[in-house]
Parts: structure tokens; sequence; C-alpha cells
């Protein structure tokens, strides 16, 4: 009948609307993206976007890539002095990186502007001036 046929169409546009909402959020999570920005005596090569990675997670933190597709990452290193490290996807969740950032397990990436440069040679970290800020994440 009539009737049913607009509760039908009710319905179907409800969820319709719903479930491009769901998408919507999905899409600006503003977690889904960092970018560091600023400038860098030696690692300039490692600012720049870093998309997460779907389902990848190390010392039960998410993961980011470089958004160039190079061999670029943000990821945890865990352990009692965790830091968040800019790494090369060999050094994942080691203690070796480029930037970084101490965290005590609690906060995430984007939470701290107190970026430091890892020094050559092992030297102390540098204060640089590098903030990561999360982005809205568009996919096409």
């Amino acid at each position: 009948t009539a009737l049913a046929k607009a509760l039908e169409d009710a319905l179907e546009a409800v969820l319709s609307k719903a479930s491009r909402a769901e998408e919507d959020a999905r899409q600006l999570d503003p977690t889904r993206s960092l970018k560091l920005e600023g400038s860098l005596m030696y690692q300039s090569e490692w600012l720049g976007v870093y998309n997460r990675i779907e389902g990848t997670r190390i010392h039960g933190k998410p993961v980011w890539r470089h958004s160039s597709g190079a061999d670029k990452f943000v990821a945890y290193t865990g352990g009692v002095s965790g830091a968040w490290l800019c790494q090369s996807e060999a050094a994942l969740g080691t203690c070796r990186g480029y930037l970084g950032i101490e965290s005590n397990g609690t906060m995430q990436p984007e939470s701290s502007s107190a970026w430091k440069e890892v020094a050559v040679g092992g030297r102390p970290w540098r204060e640089c001036a590098v903030t990561i800020t999360s982005v809205y994440h568009h996919e096409p």
C-alpha cells in the first residue's frame, strides 16, 4: 500500500542519513592524520603529514605513516620511559628515532608540542621549533 511504501522510504532515508553521518565522522576523526611542521636543523625530511595505519598497533598504540609513502613512521616506543618517535620501519617500537616527545603512555603524539630533535651521535635531544597537530583526513 501507499502507507507502507511511504514508511519504507522514510526508514530508508533515515538509515541512509545515519550511515552518511557515521562515514563523515570516521573521515573527520582528527587522529587519523598528524601534521609535523616547523623548522629543524638536521631532520627536516621528517616533517609533513602522517596518516594512521588502520589496524596496526605497536605497544598497544596506533602507528602513522608519512603521506609520501616513504619509510617514515610515528610510533610509540613503550617501556617505562616511553616516547613517541619518528622512525624508520626497521626501528618501529624501539628507542631509535629522529624526532620525538617523551610520554608516560597516556598521551597521544598530538597532545604535546614539545617535540625534540634527536641529535646525531647519541648526544642529548635538542629543542626544536616543531609542532604536531591533528588534521582532518578526507579520503577520495
